[in-house]
């Protein structure tokens, strides 16, 4: 009688923690997407121009001079 009592209880317990571990999930992922990921999404957004777009160089960007031999048309990076 008690064995079969913990046999349901148990069962019931995971159902309710697998319940719960998925709303904990959910929360964190949340959680972590409007405090970490969107400011640093807004900020890079804002005030990155990698690629500079928005404001033009006013002269050619400086670049290093490309060798004309074999070994430095392999080593490119």
């Amino acid at each position: 009688m008690l064995a079969e009592l913990r046999r349901i209880a148990w069962a019931r317990w995971k159902i309710i923690g697998e319940v719960y571990g998925d709303f904990q999930a959910r929360l964190f992922a949340v959680l972590f997407y409007f405090t970490i990921f969107v400011p640093f999404a807004l900020g890079v957004r804002l005030l990155g121009d990698p690629l500079r777009i928005r404001k033009p160089p006013a002269t050619w960007l400086e670049r290093a001079p490309v060798g004309s031999s074999l070994d430095e048309a392999r080593r490119q990076f």
